[in-house]
């Protein structure tokens, strides 16, 4: 196996001098002036926890609050670890269940996510050390320790104030967009400055995917600034979709009537996307979406009072649909622009404002997002019940078979268990391996110091540089033999004269805990998240066009009006699985480029849904169906038609549908009509019924784009076949 480093911005390497800064002060801290022997090996174990396997990044205060949380949190898993360990019964139960909570909080992400890897390991080494009631205030004491020492040296030694964002590229992306827009929309149409720019765009939504993929997990938070972020990114990104389509889409044949408020609203769209451009560069800057709004509502009055002077010009009403809808593209932008520029402002630390015709602005809670993952289908769901199990089994195990020092057997579980059966059965390997080599190193190194102790004071932070950076920027087996290297001269300093057949054992135990690992990888979802990526998508695909076909619907049908609420609760509850199993699939062990290239379904589906959800803020203000029977014949053909596409496009992408077939040529959807035009309501909801056809002729004109291109050689190989066009 090659050894190659790789550390951008040198973080792994920063965080490697703070570990090895702090492990010696931390044990020396416990051994002297406390003298807390007992609680040394929770100061150790503590200590990797806090600073090699968590790198909390931010402020001075959000870094502060970060490593205090952790510790309450770890001082409150130490205490029920060691009260399970009383008992076997309790032990096995108790471990399942902390294991489970703790890796299911991940779905939390920033802090939380870091945090739990930390607390879980101070947890499973309490459960197993055990111990008399008197030795908990030492044990929780040594913990403290770790916790002040790691918080000191992580915010005064090259401390890590910037985190991994996206923002840099979503910067780059609206400002291609608004150039976009400016060479489309202001003055001639400039086709080669447009192409330019949405390509661009092309790259920068691009760069923005694989920050967000490389996290490795989309770290949205728990805050609201965080969690609309997020939101906020997969947004852009499914916009691109349309901005693609706009930019090979020609200009309307008809000629366009002279409706003064469109070039108000082109320049609106183009400043307010500088805008964002510029909030996404200055994280405290809140910006305004009046001028859009106001533009977008004289665009509409405008078009109304065109539509009905037209017809009572005697212009054929097939005519009048067209031309409206030729004005309908700008006003898609504008109405996602409006709705980016106000999750920017919540995402900046500002409130929504109160505007006229406000779009609906996406949120996402807490409550909502545990609830659209506590489902069966869901990876963090499986992922935590795997944990849950592994761990459990392992505690068991390490009962049952009497090892020494049982910590390494769980600590091998955690170290190993992956999203599927292969990459545990390559980890499990690749750890047994790392792990005799670092016995072989470590004894080695202990032989040489031979009678010195401050040989080994001397090696231990060295060989903790080591096991911080190696792992991440090496690889696992490297990072594994330092990081055993070093547990052995740790020991060997709190334990002299150090006991060599501790190596042995070591070795003995991460053997048992990687084939309690491999067992419950091969049993529990063996395929992983990449295998059910495209039964999500599919998923998503289907419940984001019911919201949408219910939504046209209820323009004329009460009733399903009502249902709005659950469908777009059952929708989004898909697309937020949907997105949760690619990001596991992404960081799954096997072919990248498979997962990857479905980031253009999934993000149809989160279009599908924003449309959706736009289409039924205004069934209750319009009721057509019940004003005009013959519009809302007209959504229901078009509904109709577009509904074929999507059934076509999911069972597709299901590779559970039997008979897949192909998708058919995009249909030209027939505009709805109204003559005569008496009032500007009539108008209107001429206005309203022609904008929801084009929305779903829109998106249908995307789906083609959405699948990977056919790849013969893959085909060839037996991996993966993926749908044709």
């Amino acid at each position: 196996m090659a050894l190659r480093a790789h550390d951008p911005d040198l973080i792994a390497t920063r965080r490697a001098i703070r570990a090895a800064v702090a492990m010696p002060a931390t044990i020396a801290l416990v051994m002297f002036p406390l003298a807390d022997r007992t609680g040394a090996i929770f100061a150790v174990f503590g200590t990797v926890g806090l600073l090699i396997n968590s790198d909390f990044a931010g402020s001075i205060r959000a870094r502060l609050g970060a490593y205090l949380l952790t510790g309450v949190g770890g001082s409150l898993a130490l205490v029920v670890g060691w009260a399970a360990s009383l008992t076997l019964p309790t032990a096995v139960g108790v471990t399942a269940i902390v294991a489970f909570a703790l890796t299911f909080l991940s779905i939390f992400r920033g802090a939380v996510s870091i945090g739990s890897g930390a607390v879980l390991l101070l947890y499973v080494l309490a459960v197993c050390v055990g111990g008399p009631a008197a030795d908990l205030p030492d044990y929780l004491l040594g913990w403290w320790v770790a916790v002040a020492v790691s918080t000191l040296t992580a915010l005064l030694i090259l401390p890590r104030r910037v985190r991994l964002t996206a923002r840099p590229a979503m910067d780059e992306a609206f400002t291609a967009a608004s150039l976009a827009a400016k060479a489309a929309w202001v003055g001639e149409r400039d086709e080669a400055a447009l192409a330019g720019h949405v390509r661009d765009f092309d790259v920068a939504v691009d760069a923005m995917t694989a920050c967000l993929a490389d996290q490795p997990f989309r770290t949205q938070g728990v805050t609201a600034r965080d969690g609309m972020l997020s939101i906020l990114s997969n947004q852009l990104a499914s916009v691109r979709l349309l901005v693609d389509q706009a930019a090979t889409t020609p200009p309307p044949a008809v000629t366009s009537p002279p409706f003064p408020p469109r070039q108000e609203l082109a320049n609106a769209i183009v400043t307010a996307l500088e805008d964002l451009a510029r909030a996404m560069a200055d994280p405290t800057l809140l910006i305004s979406a009046k001028a859009v709004d106001q533009a977008r509502s004289s665009m509409s009055d405008g078009i109304d009072r065109w539509a009905m002077e037209a017809t009572s010009q005697g212009m054929s009403p097939e005519d009048v649909s067209g031309e409206i809808a030729s004005q309908h593209q700008m006003r898609i932008f504008a109405l996602l622009v409006e709705r980016m520029v106000e999750m920017a402002r919540v995402a900046n630390g500002g409130d929504v404002e109160d505007l006229a015709v406000q779009p609906p602005i996406p949120t996402r809670s807490a409550r909502r997002m545990i609830a659209a993952q506590w489902n069966g289908q869901s990876p963090w769901m499986r992922n935590a019940i795997r944990s849950a199990v592994g761990l459990g089994l392992g505690v068991l195990v390490m009962s049952l078979t009497g090892v020494d020092h049982g910590f390494w057997v769980l600590l091998a579980v955690i170290s190993v268990l992956r999203f599927d059966a292969v990459g545990t059965r390559k980890f499990a390997l690749l750890a047994i391996v790392g792990t005799a080599a670092g016995v072989l190193i470590g004894l080695g190194l202990i032989a040489l110091v031979d009678s010195r102790p401050l040989g080994l004071w001397i090696l231990l932070p060295l060989l903790t540089f080591a096991a911080a950076w190696a792992g991440s920027a090496v690889n696992f087996p490297s990072g594994q033999a330092a990081f055993t290297a070093m547990v052995l001269v740790a020991l060997g300093i709190l334990n002299w004269p150090p006991d060599p057949a501790i190596g042995l054992v070591r070795i003995e135990d991460i053997a048992i805990g990687a084939a309690v690992a491999f067992v419950v990888g091969l049993l529990l979802w063996p395929r992983g998240a990449a295998a059910y990526l495209r039964t999500r998508l599919a998923a998503s695909i289907r419940a984001s066009t019911a919201h949408l076909d219910a939504a046209v619907t209820a323009f004329g049908e009460t009733s399903a009006q009502a249902e709005l609420p659950r469908l777009r609760a059952a929708a989004l509850g898909e697309i937020y699985r949907t997105g949760e199993t690619f990001d596991v699939a992404t960081v799954q062990r096997g072919p990248a480029e498979e997962v990857r290239e479905w980031i253009p379904a999934l993000n149809l589906a989160v279009l599908v849904e924003t449309v959706a959800r736009l289409v039924g803020d205004f069934t209750r203000t319009y009721p057509l169906g019940a004003d005009h029977p013959s519009l809302q014949q007209s959504l229901n053909a078009a509904r109709d038609e577009s509904s074929r596409c999507w059934a076509a496009l999911a069972d597709r992408i299901d590779p559970s549908s039997h008979e897949p077939g192909s998708l058919s040529a995009v249909p030209t959807l027939t505009l709805p009509t109204l003559t005569p035009l008496p009032t500007t309501g009539d108008a209107r909801d001429l206005l309203i019924a022609v904008w929801v056809v084009d929305w779903m002729q829109h998106l249908v004109g995307v789906i083609p784009h959405v699948l990977p291109t056919p790849d013969p050689s893959r085909a060839a190989s037996g991996r993966q076949t993926r749908p044709s066009h």
